[in-house]
């Protein structure tokens, strides 16, 4: 009987003592829960930040990271488009259109991969007539640019190649109320930025070590408008006009691109870099000429071709380049040849401030070093 209740005692302390266990180790998961909620709560940006950290790490060898510097560029811009139109009956003869040369002076500012910046038109009546917008990003694995030119004072040459020997005409005759509009938008890929940084001579997030380069690929977008107002001249006696007068032309594409881009590093400061890309896009376009005011409207596949090269000097705290660029798109009708040009030069200065009062801001926000 003893016995009985001995084992009775110790089966009643043993529930009890297995309760409270489970009582307490139910609380440690339940705390333990609400911590690990709250934790990825409050840390889920910081983990989409190291899933694309981790995955566009770097070669130490070809690049150097300085991200962390804040680099101040002050730059002058000067933009010559123009766009040519052949007959095809003679595709050796052409009409030149084109505006006065764009000059823009400006600055932006960036860290790490983003940058801000502003220009400003140095002419009177470039102010009044052209406009261009742009943005432009970049980093070591894409890049968006995006424009939008206005040019509202154009003026046609070249037509000694169409007209008589007897007709006397000026070298340059303006278009009064011509103009061109386009807007474009390209994102663009580099597949091997963990040795080469595309970008470096436009934001200097990475500094080129070892000469390298990398494939290129693109996706585009691009809008053009372009009225002659040809219609309007008193110049309904030259033969031309039934073979080329071109009163408008309005042209979307959508364009696939591919290319190469290398960066070669000469001695210690050095980067001199090139790239090509030719695109080859699905191009929706009508237009109507003097001669018939019925719009033609068709669908054909076109090419384009993007250059750039340039070069930088780079020191421990400042740097200096230049670099040029030229975009041709084609467009071949059953009538006429048309090609837009668009030619950039940009020189700049800058220099690299430490803030290291603000990366460590950020350091805390993200929890990483930057």
């Amino acid at each position: 009987m003893r016995t009985f209740f001995y084992y009775r005692i110790f089966y009643i302390w043993s529930v009890i003592n297995l309760s409270l266990t489970a009582k307490v180790h139910a609380q440690e998961i339940e705390k333990n829960d609400s911590i690990s909620k709250e934790t990825s709560q409050t840390s889920w940006l910081y983990d989409a930040y190291k899933t694309i950290y981790n995955a566009s790490r770097y070669d130490p060898e070809y690049l150097k990271n300085e991200a962390n510097r804040l680099k101040i560029r002050l730059l002058t811009t000067f933009q010559t488009p123009y766009f040519t139109v052949h007959p095809k009956s003679d595709i050796d003869k052409r009409l030149i259109f084109d505006s006065e040369p764009l000059n823009y002076v400006g600055m932006d500012i960036g860290w790490n991969i983003f940058a801000l910046g502003y220009s400003f038109s140095t002419g009177e009546k470039q102010k009044r007539t052209n406009k261009r917008f742009s943005f432009n990003t970049y980093s070591r694995f894409f890049a968006i640019n995006a424009e939008i030119l206005w040019l509202n004072s154009l003026s046609i040459s070249n037509l000694e190649d169409f007209v008589s020997e007897n007709e006397s005409i000026p070298e340059k005759i303006a278009l009064n109320d011509a103009y061109f509009r386009s807007r474009s938008v390209h994102f663009v890929f580099f597949p091997g930025g963990k040795k080469m940084a595309y970008g470096n001579t436009i934001n200097p997030v990475f500094r080129q070590l070892k000469s390298a380069g990398t494939l290129i690929t693109a996706l585009g977008y691009a809008n053009y408008d372009f009225d002659t107002n040809l219609k309007n001249m008193n110049i309904e006696g030259s033969e031309w006009l039934s073979e080329l007068g071109i009163n408008n032309i309005n042209l979307s594409k959508y364009e696939l691109g591919v290319g190469y881009s290398y960066n070669f590093v000469a001695g210690r400061h050095w980067v001199l870099f090139i790239s090509d890309m030719i695109g080859i896009s699905a191009k929706h376009y009508s237009f109507e000429m003097f001669s018939d005011n019925t719009p033609t409207k068709e669908t054909k596949l076109g090419g384009s071709n993007y250059f750039r090269t340039g070069a930088c000097y780079y020191n421990k705290d400042y740097f200096i380049g230049a670099h040029v660029s030229h975009e041709l798109d084609a467009l071949s009708t059953n009538k006429f040849l048309f090609n837009k040009n668009n030619q950039l030069a940009v020189l700049y200065i800058g220099y690299k401030f430490k803030v290291d009062h603000f990366n460590h801001f950020i350091s805390n926000l993200f929890k990483s070093n930057f």
